[in-house]
């Protein structure tokens, strides 16, 4: 199933601020779950968005709308779940 991602203003706002090696990997990721959903994005019980997909030390925080996937916000582990 290929799936449209959408960023959020404050999402690209996160991927413009973190430094170029990150900013690849978070494609690569995203490129790689595109073609065949990971085991890397998680439900979320209570928090600022209804997903999370791993990076490495990061966080991308999303909602899940059939094949839509709305990135809200890119943080750090340490931040991510902070409200």
């Amino acid at each position: 199933m290929a799936y449209r991602f959408i960023f959020s203003e404050t999402a690209k706002r996160d991927i413009a601020a973190l430094e170029a090696e990150v900013r690849k990997r978070i494609h690569k990721k995203l490129r790689r779950y595109e073609q065949q959903a990971s085991a890397d994005l998680k439900k979320l019980d209570d928090g600022p968005a209804e997903f999370r997909l791993r990076v490495g030390d990061y966080r991308l925080l999303l909602d899940k709308e059939g094949g839509t996937l709305y990135i809200l916000r890119v943080h750090h582990r340490k931040d991510a779940y902070r409200r």
